[in-house]
């Protein structure tokens, strides 16, 4: 049967691969070093986020991530979790693995008194939003933006 788990240091060459494949699919790019450094320090400081993924078989890595944070929102009036990252690789998709991950953190969201969860959703990515919303979560009349603060230095050379 297959479980969610958290992710360990052992994963994390896996969970890279996935991020960088769904960053990828979003025509982002983001550096392998970046994010390995980023996982370790959600390793040494675990506090308010939740980092954990599924495999389809015991002996082989992880196929699917999901990577959460808590947070105080005046919109849900208490504690709330920004969903950051749900990713199944495509090899993997339409076996429900999403699901129970989205399922794992609706259960620990209610054992743990939060009120809300909020998350992004590409406008053309239909099944996740068939996902979402077959869950009960519902469409914002908004738009999100981002602001990278650190650029990347270029070489001179």
């Amino acid at each position: 049967m297959i479980q969610v788990e958290n992710v360990t240091e052992s994963d994390v060459d896996a969970v890279v691969d996935l991020f960088r494949e769904d960053l990828e699919s979003l025509q982002l790019e983001q550096k392998r070093e970046d994010l390995k450094a980023m996982l370790h320090s959600v390793f040494s400081d675990r506090e308010g986020t939740l980092l954990w993924g599924v495999r389809e078989k015991p002996d082989e890595p992880m196929t699917g991530v999901l990577f959460a944070h808590t947070y105080w929102s005046a919109k849900h009036g208490g504690r709330a979790i920004w969903l950051e990252q749900l990713y199944v690789r495509p090899t993997a998709r339409r076996l429900g693995l999403g699901r129970l991950l989205v399922n794992a953190l609706l259960d620990w969201a209610e054992v743990n008194g939060i009120r809300g969860i909020d998350l992004e959703s590409y406008r053309l990515n239909a099944p996740a939003s068939i996902l979402y919303r077959s869950m009960g979560f519902r469409r914002l009349g908004r738009e999100r933006f981002t602001l990278t603060i650190v650029e990347e230095t270029k070489d001179e050379n």
